[in-house]
């Protein structure tokens, strides 16, 4: 589709758009005339209607009231009948004061309608779904008689209604054919109009399309075909400005021709210096090498650092544990005598946490060797292994320990290092329970599992962690103790957990307290570290 035909098109689809619009605008209108002339018609109708019947029953009343006045009921009764054969009423009646007698002439159906209260003057209401109404009025001789109620038909005013309705949509039709005729021969007269300004509008507009067609595959010859636009509008410019391109893109293409030979010999020049640089981009490489080699000498060196100070942390609770052992057997040799089998025990215990201080050093030693060997061991004996260590502090601070051990799963790891990170748990967990002041002191142990993993809980009923720190328990040297805490060992747990062993330590704050997860793999498969 060329410009000229969507020149047209937009042409003649703008043109419909406001035709339409118009059209519809002026149907409207005539609805809106229309509708307004048939309530009119239909408010003066309804209102010649109620006068007259208001006419008719005033004068209808005064005829009652003389045959009353003559007991005279038979003619009241034959007006009754006579009135009731007549299209514009359904039903009459006529009730003495207090209802006992009555005349009645007309369909019985409309004896539910008649109203209940008293009636002092003329009153109209609709009824029967506005299909009929009622006029009542009091029957006076020298007081009040009684009543008298004419039921109307408003079948008279529904069917000039009804011949309103069908006049008014003869009407609408005959506009809606009227607006059709007009809009058809108004777009077909522009339809011929802008075919024929469109082709005069657009047809330099396509020379132009055609020499930028021509010019873009290298024809730069373009003057003579464009000297047939003579036009002194923004096309003649753009025609001009066509030319002068061609001319000015003719140059370059020679000044560019020049420029590529010149750019030829420059590239073999660049060659060559390429060649003299990767020689030296290599001795560069090998001096940064040898840099990165020192940095991660010089790393290694700061871990040691930071290694040796978590010995010397985790050293501290074992060492305590000692203290306390020595200092109760001590404080029981005074108090009482006691048998050397169990001093045999406590020295046993004691022992027990040497040995552990021990391999504790040849964990630090092995930390970071490849070739350290797992242990296949059950979780019951991690958790055996764990209060054995810190059984006798736990009695000191007269903390309960519940473990909920459940199967016992056995899982392949570094089983020293899960213990140690168990002992700083609880340690830290019985440090909440102490500094808190908590009379009921517990420490549930849980252990559950799935195909890969295991999960170790220990949960405390310590009031948990402020949310504002929860987040920095396990960054180094963060530490919530005032006087002891170094801030090193939930730190150096998380490490040793993730980075070496290759599970997730974790902890949440429960309704208790705090909850620490250890979730561990059932098969050491690789190193973290």
């Amino acid at each position: 589709m060329n410009l000229t035909h969507k020149f047209i098109i937009a042409i003649v689809l703008i043109t419909s758009l406001v035709v339409s619009a118009f059209t519809y605008l002026q149907i409207n209108e005539q609805k809106e005339i229309l509708n307004n002339e048939l309530n009119q018609r239909v408010s003066l109708i309804r209102s010649n209607l109620e006068s007259n019947a208001k006419n008719n029953a005033i004068s209808l009343k005064y005829e009652v009231e003389n045959d009353i006045a003559t007991f005279n009921f038979s003619h009241i009764d034959a007006d009754f009948k006579n009135l009731v054969t007549k299209d514009e009423i359904d039903a009459i009646v006529l009730f003495n004061i207090d209802k006992t007698k009555e005349l009645f002439a007309g369909q019985p159906y409309f004896k539910n309608f008649f109203p209940k209260n008293k009636i002092d003057s003329l009153t109209i209401r609709e009824i029967n779904n506005k299909n009929n109404f009622i006029i009542s009025l009091p029957i006076v001789l020298n007081d009040k008689w009684g009543e008298m109620h004419i039921v109307y038909s408003l079948k008279q005013l529904k069917e000039e209604v009804k011949k309103a309705e069908e006049n008014k949509k003869l009407k609408i039709q005959s506009s809606v054919r009227k607006a059709i005729f007009t809009s058809v021969v108004l777009a077909s007269i522009l339809l011929i109009f802008s075919y024929f300004f469109a082709r005069k509008l657009i047809s330099p507009i396509l020379v132009l399309t055609d020499t930028a067609k021509e010019i873009a595959s290298g024809n730069l010859d373009v003057s003579e075909k464009l000297s047939a636009i003579k036009s002194n509008d923004e096309i003649g410019l753009l025609a001009t400005s066509f030319v002068e391109m061609a001319k000015q893109l003719d140059a370059s293409y020679k000044e560019l021709y020049v420029l590529n030979t010149n750019l030829e010999n420059k590239t073999l020049e660049l060659q060559e210096l390429n060649a003299s640089l990767e020689q030296r981009v290599a001795q560069k490489v090998a001096q940064i090498t040898e840099q990165e080699k020192l940095m991660i000498s010089q790393s290694r060196l700061a871990a040691m650092g930071e290694m040796m100070s978590m010995v010397a942390h985790q050293w501290r609770q074992p060492l305590a544990t000692i203290t306390l052992m020595i200092a109760d057997e001590k404080i029981k040799s005074l108090v009482s005598s006691k048998e050397s089998d169990e001093t045999d025990k406590i020295l046993d215990k004691i022992s027990d946490i040497i040995i552990y201080l021990s391999n504790l050093i040849n964990d630090f030693q092995t930390y970071f060797k490849p070739d350290k060997s797992t242990e296949n061991i059950s979780t019951a004996l991690l958790i055996e292994r764990m209060e054995q260590i810190i059984q006798t502090r736990i009695q000191y601070e007269k903390v309960q320990m519940h473990c909920e051990i459940g199967e016992n799963v056995f899982i392949e790891t570094y089983a020293n290092e899960v213990v140690q990170v168990l002992i700083n748990i609880v340690n830290n967990a019985i440090d909440i329970l102490v500094e808190r002041n908590q009379i009921d002191r517990h420490i549930w142990i849980n252990i559950m599992h799935n195909s890969e993993h295991v999960t170790i809980s220990v949960e405390d009923n310590g009031g948990g962690i402020a949310n504002s720190i929860i987040d920095h328990v396990f960054d180094p040297y963060f530490s919530t103790k005032s006087k002891n805490g170094t801030g090193i060992g939930l730190y150096m747990a998380k490490m040793i957990i993730e980075k070496h062993i290759g599970g997730v330590l974790s902890v949440t704050n429960t309704k208790e307290g705090a909850c620490f997860a250890i979730t561990l793999p059932k098969r050491q498969n690789e190193r973290g570290v």
